[in-house]
C-alpha cells in the first residue's frame, strides 16, 4: 500500500502505534524510542499543515469512529466541517466514507500521543 510503513514480522507499523496507544490510554509511562521519533520526523511534513480543526476532526474519527457530519459538528463544536473533511480527504488521511486511511490513523495515533507535535 502507498505510504504504509512495515516492521519487522510483516507488522504494519499502524498495529505498532495502536499498541502504544493502547498503553498511553492506561497510563503507563513510556519514552520516545528512536524508532518512534524517526516515525514522527517522516510524518512531521503532513502534520505540520494540518490546521488545529483538521487535527480535531482526525482525533474525532480516530476515538470514536467514521461519523456524518451532524455528528461530527457536535462532537468537535465546528460549525462547518464540510470544507475540513473535503482538506482531508485530498490529503489522503481520511475517505469518502470518512474512515481513516493508513495514514490517517498513524498521523491521528501521532497526534493523540503526543499533542504538541
Amino acid at each position: 500500500c502507498v505510504g504504509c510503513v512495515w516492521v519487522g514480522g510483516g507488522r504494519k507499523e499502524v498495529d505498532t502505534f495502536n499498541v502504544i496507544e493502547k498503553l498511553r490510554k492506561e497510563k503507563v509511562v513510556f519514552a520516545v524510542n528512536p524508532r518512534t521519533q524517526y516515525l514522527i520526523e517522516q510524518f512531521k511534513p503532513m502534520i505540520d499543515p494540518l490546521t488545529k480543526d483538521e487535527r480535531l476532526i482526525l482525533k474525532e474519527i480516530y476515538k470514536n469512529g467514521p461519523q456524518d457530519e451532524k455528528r461530527l459538528k457536535r462532537n468537535t463544536k465546528i460549525a462547518i466541517v464540510v470544507p475540513i473533511l473535503t482538506s482531508l480527504i485530498s490529503k489522503e488521511m481520511i475517505n469518502n466514507d470518512n474512515n481513516l486511511t493508513e495514514i490517517g490513523e498513524v498521523i491521528a495515533t501521532l497526534l493523540n500521543l503526543m499533542p504538541d507535535i
